[in-house]
């Protein structure tokens, strides 16, 4: 028979006390992953963005401790998590540092040493739910910075996607959905109107990824006339030689508007496409 903190007898794990009271009370949320119970995560309908610190064990002279690096960094993405609902992951106290190895205080860890256990870290974060994950370094030395990202594109390559549908357009959403696309993978870009900026289009040669899509919207000739795309697709729609319906999974009366934005921003859930709004 199960027993409590006290050594008495209890009804069962639902009836355990913890820090934050029993498991099935209505409380605040932590924000960090350590303080929350199995039963925490488990109840997650939607896995929010997941904070990961990482940090350096270094001198920062005479004025700061050694463990800044991590002290810093830590305190930021809490506030952050309070403001955005992420979660905070435990830190990585332990980087890779050279150039301040010798002074007294300073621990480094090995580039491998540091990828490996990095990489160990996301792929549990990822086999647990969590798919989005920020990985936050207070700690900038190069070899250092190269250890964590070779770590993520390591988990990113071993669970990437065959298939990547890039529908947005803007240079961030382009950038993850190539680093998203498994080595060998298609990336599809579609709809693209403007000159996306700021993408770091290493992933195409490095990965050998295949991207097929449309840049713009250009001009067609059409029964004998020039025409733009995007009017030529409005003018099939109005003729009814084009139905986008089938596109509109979920339609709600205008009063009914937050339901609509809920239910589009929560696409994982809904399976929602196109959400529509009628008068």
């Amino acid at each position: 028979m199960p027993c409590g903190p006290t050594g008495r007898a209890s009804d069962g794990p639902d009836s355990r006390q913890t820090l934050y009271g029993r498991p099935d009370d209505a409380r605040v949320m932590p924000t960090r992953l350590d303080e929350m119970t199995s039963a925490d995560v488990a109840r997650m309908k939607r896995k929010p963005v997941v904070l990961l610190p990482v940090g350096a064990v270094e001198q920062h002279g005479p004025h700061l401790p050694l463990g800044a690096d991590t002290i810093q960094p830590l305190h930021v993405l809490e506030r952050v998590a309070a403001k955005t609902g992420a979660i905070v992951a435990p830190p990585i106290p332990y980087g890779v540092v050279a150039t301040s190895r010798p002074f007294p205080g300073s621990l480094s860890v090995s580039f491998d040493a540091l990828r490996a256990y990095v990489r160990d870290v996301l792929s549990e974060l990822v086999r647990n739910g969590f798919r989005r994950v920020v990985v936050v370094s207070g700690h900038a030395e190069g070899v250092h910075l190269a250890a964590l990202r070779t770590a993520a594109k390591e988990v990113v390559d071993r669970g990437g996607a065959d298939v990547t549908v890039e529908c947005v357009g803007s240079g961030r959403s382009i950038a993850d959905a190539l680093w998203w696309t498994r080595p060998g993978g298609t990336m599809i870009l579609l709809g693209v109107a403007a000159l996306p900026r700021g993408v770091d289009w290493t992933p195409i040669w490095l990965n050998e990824l295949r991207v097929l899509g449309s840049y713009i919207y250009g001009v067609e000739s059409y029964e004998g006339r020039r025409v733009r795309t995007m009017d030529l697709v409005l003018e099939w729609i109005e003729r009814g030689r084009l139905d986008p319906s089938p596109l509109v999974t979920h339609r709600f009366p205008l009063n009914d508007y937050a339901a609509a934005l809920t239910t589009a921003m929560g696409k994982a859930e809904s399976q929602a496409f196109k959400v529509a709004l009628r008068p």
